[in-house]
Formats: C-alpha cells, structure tokens, sequence
C-alpha cells in the first residue's frame, strides 16, 4: 500500500490518524448491536487513558499488564502505553487454575509491573493468591472510564520496545518476545505489501487481542493502511460462528482469517438457515496460520461456502510466529490452495524429502501445505541439527532473520542465546523445507514422535481422532 512517507514507529501510526473521523474500527457485541470508534476517537481517548495512567504514576519503560476483556478499553488503553512510552503487556483474562498461574508466573518475569483490571476479576483473583504483592500498583478499569484531563505524549524511537508478546502456552516458564517500533514497522509494511492491500480494503476478526494475530494483523495491519476493521470478541465466535461469516458479508470485508480450528468449527455448527442471504464475493483473503493447517478441511470449507461467492482463491495459508513479529511467508501468488503429498519416512531433519502422487494421505503419506514466499525483508534457511544449511527439497530446521525479527526475550538472556545467533538469526523450532522458492511447514521439532521409524506429529493424531463418531 502505497503511502507519503513511512512512519518508524507506531506512535506515527496513530498521530497521522488523529483527524480521522470517517474510518475507524466497529465493535461487534451481538447480531445487531455494534459499535463505531473512529481512529480520531481512538486517539483521543488513548490521550485520557494516558492522563490516567501517568496521574497514577506510571512513567515511559513501565510494565502494564492488560487483563482486559473489553476489546474497545483493551485497544485504548493499550495505545496509552504506546503513546506515553510505557511497555503493554497483554494476556489472556482468565482467573481459573492453571490459567490465573500463567498471569503470576508472567508477572515475575516483568520488574514491577502494574495491573489493569475490573474489580470484578480483581476479587476473582484474590481468591486464587496474594495478588498486591506481585504487582507495583493496581489500576481498575471503571477508575479509568471516568478519568478526565489528557496525558503528555512521550516521543518513540524505533530501537526503544512499543510491547511485549507472551505466547499463549506460557504457563509453566513464560517467554516473553520483545517488539521494538522497528520490528513492528517493518512488520506491518511487509505484510501490507503481501496482501496488496489498497484503500477499498475492509478487514475483519474474531481472534483474541491478546494473541498476535488478532492484535497485529486483525488491528495494527488496517490501522497502519488507513482502511476499516471490525472486531468481534473470541467468546462470541464461540457461541455463534455462523455470525463470524454473516458479519463479514454485512461489512463487506475483504479481508478475514482464522486458525486451523476456527474453519472446522465453523463446519460443525454450519447451517444453512443461518447464513441466509449470505454473500462472500467481496472477501478476497482468508488467512489461515497459527496452526498447522489442514489441506483436507480447508478443501471441505471452501465447497461448502462456494455456493455463497466465496471465491477459490481466498484461502490463503501463511506462516508466522510471535518471534518474527507476525508473518514470515503468505501465499500472495497462488490462486488456490496447493499442497504436496509427502512420503512420511522421508521427512526426516537432512533428508530429501519424497513426493508421492497418491492424492490423499496415510499411513506413510503425509500432505504438506504451501505457505508461500517469505515477505520483504524476511530471509529464511533450513538447516540440520548441526546448523548446515540445507539444499532446496531437504527437510530441516527454519531459521529467521530480519528487521522484523525481535533481538530477544525480556529479561531473559540464556532463552534469548539459546534460539537467536549474534549474527541475528533465529531457530523457530519448526521442521520444513524449501521447493522453488515455497516454503512448507511441517510441525515442531520437540514434539516429532517417532513410532517404527517414522515421524508423527501431533496434528497427525488430532486429524486421526477428528474422524472418529
């Protein structure tokens, strides 16, 4: 997308926006109730979040944990912290068993960090430890909405950190992946240019904030570009699916996406009654990343919806990781789902890999998935365990680097040395391989299971118990 000048950190972002009253993001909270925030609005009530924050304390490089369930509080609060220099870290609102654990045990890794959150999840929490001594201070959601004045704008740099990812499963030794301004620009631009996105783009989400897909691409990507987004919260998704699609007919979006889980969700509860009238022709990209995907379900969802104008070409499979910001690779040239059915035994880290021509998988047969070429400013490797780089048809290891590529974890340097070189390249801990110039991804590394010499991962036996009654 072309635009005046590039910006180099998301604070430019937003302060380019602050005049604009026509664009903006619509909340979704049911079938037919919706809320309008213009990026204009955005930005101002970030600048009273902000006079919020700093009357309470909170000065530029301080920690904010976001337990906000809110999607509209959750966007401007975290624009405050990126506009008054402070560090957001969002995580997941939960207040259950292992999942409260995952909020102490991220806390610890922080300095001192403060706290956003409801009273009502507050006094949840209580119940499960002792909360106010993990934190430096606990700032309450309703306190906020009614806060008046505007805070003071703390000017960005590209090196200095705009926010913290911590992956969805770090409950026993949590990660977090530092994203500069760089990383996040660089980022966003790439991904712009992938997707061709223009001016006529419309793009909406159900995905979770507090998860990199949902943030990066599904809010910063069109707020970068100028264009609308509308958000659904996870939960509602949830109840009602069928709504993900009506409301992306109603918007007019051309731009969607999910997980793996998402399209066979959909599937499970598909009916036909729901989605009357429903009319996809405007959607031109569904991503689908952040699990490995399923070439068989992606297949059964595109017939099914064909019949509403979903056009073959919009299913577009991507690969990416919360250590590269977002996206390494996108199908951008590919007009439909294209995948490679791979001998089993020949998917071993150094090999060549084997391609069959049966058309299906089994026992021996694996069908592989192409993600697509890397995106601007993104290089890539396979290498074996000993970090030889392999040739192009070879399965191995996937390594990373660039400006978007984050530099390390936080406050964690023998996690950081253990996967990021001095030279800047990184080991995803994903198995793949190369062939002319596409990428496929194959699964994790640690969670290969090997069973009379072959390799089996773990989508192999969910995609074996999905077919059972």
């Amino acid at each position: 997308m072309k635009t005046a000048q590039r910006p180099i950190t998301l604070n430019e972002l937003l302060i380019r926006l602050k005049n604009e009253q026509e664009k903006g993001i619509t909340f979704i909270s049911s079938g037919n109730k919706e809320e309008f925030l213009s990026y204009g609005r955005l930005y101002e009530t970030a600048l009273r979040w902000l006079g919020h924050l700093q009357d309470n304390g909170m000065q530029p490089g301080d920690e904010l944990i976001l337990q906000i369930e809110d999607n509209r509080v959750f966007l401007q609060v975290f624009w405050a912290c990126i506009l008054g220099g402070m560090i957001p870290v969002p995580v997941a609102v939960t207040h259950q068993g292992e999942n409260a654990q995952k909020l102490f045990n991220i806390s610890a890794v922080l300095k001192h960090p403060f706290l956003m959150v409801s009273r009502a999840y507050y006094e949840k929490l209580g119940k499960q430890q002792d909360v106010v001594g993990k934190f430096e201070k606990i700032l309450f959601i309703e306190d906020g909405e009614v806060a008046e004045g505007q805070g003071t704008i703390h000017p960005a740099t590209p090196e200095k950190i705009a926010f913290l990812q911590f992956s969805s499963g770090s409950t026993g030794n949590p990660k977090g992946v530092v994203l500069m301004h760089s990383n996040l620009i660089a980022n966003i631009y790439s991904a712009l240019a992938a997707n061709e996105c223009t001016n006529e783009d419309r793009m909406l989400s159900w995905m979770p904030l507090t998860h990199d897909m949902g943030l990066i691409c599904f809010h910063l990507y069109p707020l970068a570009a100028g264009i609308p987004q509308a958000l659904m919260p996870t939960d509602l998704f949830i109840r009602h699916p069928m709504l993900w699609l009506q409301k992306a007919g109603e918007h007019r979006a051309t731009i969607t996406g999910s997980p793996n889980f998402g399209y066979k969700y959909c599937l499970d509860q598909f009916s036909e009654e729901k989605v009357k009238g429903l009319d996809l022709s405007d959607l031109r990209i569904i991503y689908n990343g952040a699990e490995p995907i399923a070439a068989l379900l992606c297949r059964r969802f595109m017939d099914k919806l064909s019949v509403y104008n979903l056009r073959e070409s919009a299913m577009r499979p991507g690969y990416g990781l919360a250590e590269a910001t977002l996206k390494v690779s996108f199908t951008r040239d590919i007009p439909s789902l294209k995948s490679l059915f791979i001998q089993r035994e020949s998917l071993t880290i150094g090999h060549a890999i084997k391609t069959v021509n049966t058309g299906q998988e089994s026992a021996g047969v694996l069908e592989v998935v192409n993600v697509g070429h890397v995106i601007d400013d993104m290089y890539l490797k396979i290498t074996n365990e000993k970090g030889y780089t392999l040739e192009d048809g070879h399965a191995g290891i996937i390594w990373i680097s660039g400006p978007s590529v984050t530099t390390r974890y936080y406050n964690n340097e023998a996690a950081s040395s253990a996967v990021i070189k001095p030279d800047g390249w990184l080991n995803t801990g994903d198995v793949g391989f190369l062939l002319n110039g596409y990428l496929y991804v194959v699964g994790r590394v640690k969670d290969i299971i090997i069973v009379n010499g072959l390799n089996v991962y773990p989508h192999d036996i969910e995609q074996a118990v999905e077919k059972l009654e």
